[in-house]
């Protein structure tokens, strides 16, 4: 049985990813004033699937600020048999709810039969993930890496984001077609969670020339994973020699402080993920699901009416 839950109650039944988080949730949910909702599937007083989405006007919604994953928890494998059903059966629960959802399934989760078989719509989106510990980059990373770090007076910093910081990357994400009002939720999300410590900003400079960028890295401290949701670097002599510190220094400082992997939070536009190869992640799957429920009603019944055709051919031969 799908149950609603509490924040509170969630937070002692469900150990899951910084997408399952309440601070992250709350957080989350106010910049999109939106409601954090929280739902556990229970078998036999267990919990087998769990939920942490964004409700609003009866609808399960995405922030449009960020492209962030939903908060979907599963008790093992789906390749159990009792684990997918109960998969099944509750987002079948979810869809009696809401009119609409939208939900951006995790790249550990790449099963998406139990959406599939619910009616959702699937579209197929791309990101990249790098184990921490592989401490491989392509040649041309590592040649700036050295002549950053041996070369010149760079200096990697962990900072907050200050104006001059968010300068940056108001510049370089208006370029890209980013709308200010989701720039101004973006800076309220980005320092809220800067609040709580779940994320963590670092700046590059050269002692003798000052700033020369600056990256933004969402922490799952429980799970030791990270999310490279921004980086800067503006375009002077020192891009390529920036960029190669900047990626390989934030790695370093993940390693040392127990980190496991980074996703690089995207890879669906050419030129972005042509850059981010460079420092050897491992292309991952992952996916958005939709469905309106007014929708699904006209394809089951779509269904039932080529079914029955079907049967009143077969019966009529």
């Amino acid at each position: 049985m799908l149950e609603k839950i509490t924040a509170l109650e969630f937070d002692k039944i469900i150990s899951g990813s910084i997408y399952t988080n309440i601070q992250y949730m709350e957080i989350t949910a106010k910049v999109m004033e939106a409601d954090a909702v929280y739902f556990v599937f229970f078998r036999n007083d267990l919990p087998q699937v769990a939920f942490a989405l964004f409700e609003k006007n009866n609808k399960i919604i995405l922030p449009n600020f960020y492209p962030l994953y939903s908060g979907i928890w599963l008790n093992g494998s789906l390749e159990k048999l009792s684990l997918r059903d109960d998969f099944i059966k509750s987002i079948s629960e979810l869809k009696k709810i809401y009119k609409c959802i939208k939900i951006s399934v995790p790249p550990d989760i790449q099963d998406l039969r139990a959406f599939i078989w619910n009616g959702f719509d699937v579209e197929l989106r791309y990101t990249y993930l790098k184990n921490i510990s592989a401490e491989n980059y392509k040649r041309n990373v590592l040649k700036n890496y050295r002549k950053a770090n041996n070369e010149y007076d760079f200096e990697f910093i962990k900072s907050g984001l200050n104006d001059e910081l968010w300068e940056g990357h108001v510049k370089q994400l208006s370029s890209i077609g980013f709308k200010n009002s989701n720039l101004i939720s973006l800076r309220r999300w980005l320092i809220e969670l800067e609040m709580v410590n779940l994320i963590t900003t670092f700046r590059i400079g050269i002692k003798s020339k000052g700033y020369q960028g600056s990256g933004i890295v969402l922490l799952d401290k429980r799970w030791k994973n990270a999310g490279f949701l921004l980086s800067h670097v503006p375009k002077t002599e020192y891009v390529s020699l920036t960029n190669a510190f900047l990626h390989v220094q934030i790695n370093n400082w993940l390693s040392d402080n127990k980190f496991e992997s980074i996703d690089y939070l995207g890879a669906n536009t050419k030129s972005i993920a042509d850059f981010k190869s460079r420092f050897n992640p491992q292309l991952k799957s992952y996916f958005i699901v939709t469905i309106s429920i007014s929708r699904a009603k006209k394809i089951l019944l779509w269904f039932k009416n080529i079914s029955k055709n079907s049967l009143n051919y077969v019966f009529s031969v």
